[in-house]
Parts: structure tokens; sequence; C-alpha cells
């Protein structure tokens, strides 16, 4: 009886060390930060091929670049992604530079229709996401951040702009 007991938890214990692995590896987007990679270190190499900087303050793997986070996702299935994040990339596909008019034209639309109300309310920007898309709808050219923040916050209220993005 000891004998199987020992190899349930010698079991246990190595499906805790494979899940604490998968949670090591996960990549994350903050409308702050950007995307985020946690990788343990015996596998940057992932970040480093992908084109990730690391932050060694943050012990994390981070860039803006669209294109580098999309690859991570296509190409590294062993790789943690919420489901909002995935559902992020399958919406805008490879490319957000193709889109940008659209998610320009979206941004100006929820600045309009933004009535700085503290609960969501379907109507213009949220509590979270209002000062970037203020600061967003009145830059007249956009960067990597810029376009990756605009992006997720017209695809958070991709509802209020179906008529525009799609």
């Amino acid at each position: 009886m000891s004998k199987t007991m020992g190899s349930k938890r010698k079991k246990s214990k190595k499906n805790n060390k494979e899940n604490l692995k998968q949670e090591k590896q996960s990549l994350k987007f903050f409308l702050s930060k950007g995307f985020t990679l946690n990788l343990p270190y015996e596998s940057k190499e992932i970040a480093k091929k992908a084109g990730f900087k690391y932050f060694p303050d943050l012990k994390v793997w981070m860039t803006w670049d669209y294109k580098k986070a999309y690859q991570v996702f296509s190409n590294e299935p062993e790789i943690k992604i919420s489901k909002q994040l995935s559902n992020f990339f399958n919406f805008w596909k490879e490319n957000l530079w193709k889109n940008v008019r659209v998610i320009r034209k979206a941004i100006f639309y929820l600045k309009e229709k933004c009535d700085f109300a503290q609960m969501k309310d379907r109507h213009g920007f949220s509590t979270v996401d209002k000062k970037t898309g203020w600061e967003l709808a009145r830059k007249t050219k956009w960067d990597k951040k810029d376009l990756v923040q605009a992006a997720w916050i017209v695809y958070t209220h991709r509802k209020q702009v179906k008529h525009i993005i799609r």
C-alpha cells in the first residue's frame, strides 16, 4: 500500500511541475505595458527568436510589436494564452497595419460617443481605457504602441463599432 501511495505522490509532483511550467509560459496583453511573455530561463530562445526585449527588474519579456506577439501565438502552442487575447489575435489576424484606417475611424467614433460614465454603458470608452482612447484620438500619427493600444480598445468595444469594423 505504501508503494502505490509513493508512486501517486511522484506522479502528482511531476504533474505539479508541469503545471507550474505551463503557468510560467504565458503571453498576456496590458494596455500600459503591451505584450508580456513569461518564460522560464531555459526557454529564453523562444522570446529571443520572436524579438521580445527582456526587462530584468520585472523578470518578463515585452514588446509592443503585434507581429512578434502574433508569431508567438501562432508558432508556440505550449505557451498559455488567455481566451480574450486569443480572440483578439483571431479577430485582427496577422497584420494590424492593414486595418489602421478602420481602427482610427472606430477610435474617433468612440471618442464622439464617450459620456464619461463610470460603468460600462455602451457609450464610448470605458473608465479603464478612457485616457488612452482620448490620447489616441488626438494624435495625428500612430506608432506600433499606439496602433496596438487602439486595436485593443476597438476590440474591447467591438459591439459599439461593429458598423465600422466589419
